[in-house]
């Protein structure tokens, strides 16, 4: 606008101008920000479920407008699309639109999202929640999710592929209670129940890897570290055993 030079714009007036220019739209804003909660999303094909399942269950509108918005974005540069998927572009718009539905969002509304998202949607779900680090909202859900008698507190869910997945999203998030809810878990497991522990397994010993680097957690993850190394059944170089002893090191 004349007279106004950048450097004295908010970052609001920069998100709604590439949003809209210089008009307002809170619907549209709300479905793109949906669209925003994964790093990218299918749309063509056998991927077009993914689209559905973000009209559907999480914007609440149907899977019909919502690709009309996409299309209309794609356009003006705000979605691109590559292949069967798209994603909200550029990724600074992307992180700061998904921050802003975690920050607005009922937790049991988020929960519900985390919890039943589609399994091919689940790893764009996570890689954009470890963005969010620093949103204070998305690290209550994540205490939330992993306080005592919740999903993620169950070796059964842990030990899933998706749910070890999801939960090392979590660790991310809130490595505090992220560890509790590991310790919750498996804490109390025998050798032969934790060799039991297979298709989750991979993403439990990263989450442990990740919850070793922070002080405060560091001896709940060692120490589960330790157990699963006693019931190893891996035979890459980074298992269990080899992140344990990579954490005590004679010199560096």
């Amino acid at each position: 606008e004349k007279g106004i030079g950048a450097d004295t714009l908010t970052n609001e007036d920069l998100v709604r101008r590439m949003l809209f220019g210089r008009g307002q739209d809170p619907e549209k804003r709300r479905l793109i920000r949906c669209c925003a909660l994964f790093a990218f999303f299918g749309v063509k094909d056998d991927k077009s479920h993914q689209l559905a399942f973000i009209a559907e269950e999480v914007a609440n509108v149907s899977r019909e407008s919502l690709h009309r918005l996409c299309n209309e974005l794609e356009r003006r540069g705000i979605i691109q699309q590559r292949g069967r998927y798209m994603h909200v572009r550029p990724l600074p718009l992307a992180v700061r639109l998904a921050a802003e539905w975690w920050e607005t969002v009922p937790s049991g509304e988020a929960q519900d999202v985390v919890e039943n998202a589609e399994q091919d949607l689940v790893d764009p779900l996570c890689q954009q929640l470890e963005r969010l680090k620093d949103v204070e909202n998305a690290r209550e859900i994540a205490g939330e999710l992993c306080a005592d008698g919740n999903s993620f507190t169950q070796a059964e869910v842990l030990k899933t592929s998706v749910g070890g997945r999801i939960f090392r999203a979590l660790t991310v998030l809130n490595p505090p209670a992220a560890a509790n809810a590991l310790a919750l878990a498996f804490g109390d497991k025998t050798t032969a129940e934790l060799l039991q522990v297979e298709d989750g397994r991979r993403q439990l010993v990263r989450a442990l890897e990740h919850l070793a680097f922070h002080q405060e957690t560091f001896n709940t993850a060692a120490r589960l570290l330790l157990h699963f190394a006693a019931a190893e059944n891996e035979g890459w170089a980074n298992n269990a055993t080899g992140r344990f002893q990579q954490l005590f090191h004679i010199a560096l």
